[in-house]
């Protein structure tokens, strides 16, 4: 799993710029990858580029004018949420650690984080809705840019 961050952006432009430390989620553990994989996909229509959302480099932004189409998604997963268990497992595939055996990785998901997670993208979508700007999900190489890391001089960082 790679590293993604979500949050608002004033605009974009050629040059992207960091997002606000308030208005930014970074979801980087591993046990987070269940819960990307149940919610990033519903946004796939967003995708910049048009890759799936998921992939190494992507991005996604939900402009202010497309606010109403992803507020209905996020009450879509909501109502798919609540009518699942408490807690189910999202099979991603194997996972191999060294000196191990393959075995088979299928990160938990449990209902009420995932229902939180709806909801900070709902305030994501409302802030940008009364305030203005853009709403960006990022991975791979985007993620240096919109956290704001500073690479070490002399560093090249391609996007």
């Amino acid at each position: 799993m790679g590293y993604y961050v979500l949050g608002i952006a004033k605009g974009l432009g050629d040059d992207v710029e960091a997002l606000s430390e308030q208005i930014r989620v970074r979801p980087r553990a591993r046990f987070l990858s269940g819960y990307l994989n149940e919610i990033a996909p519903a946004f796939q229509e967003f995708s910049d580029r048009g890759e799936e959302i998921l992939t190494l480099h992507s991005f996604a932004s939900i402009p202010s004018n497309q606010i109403d189409l992803a507020m209905a998604i996020c009450e879509r997963l909501r109502q798919s949420f609540l009518k699942r268990p408490k807690m189910w497992r999202v099979h991603l595939g194997t996972i191999k650690f060294p000196g191990e055996a393959e075995k088979p990785f299928e990160p938990l998901v449990v209902r009420r984080r995932a229902l939180s997670m709806i909801d900070r993208i709902q305030h994501l979508l409302d802030t940008v809705r009364s305030d203005g700007g853009v709403v960006v999900f990022g991975g791979g190489a985007w993620y240096v840019p919109l956290c704001g890391i500073e690479l070490p001089p002399g560093t090249v960082h391609y996007s």
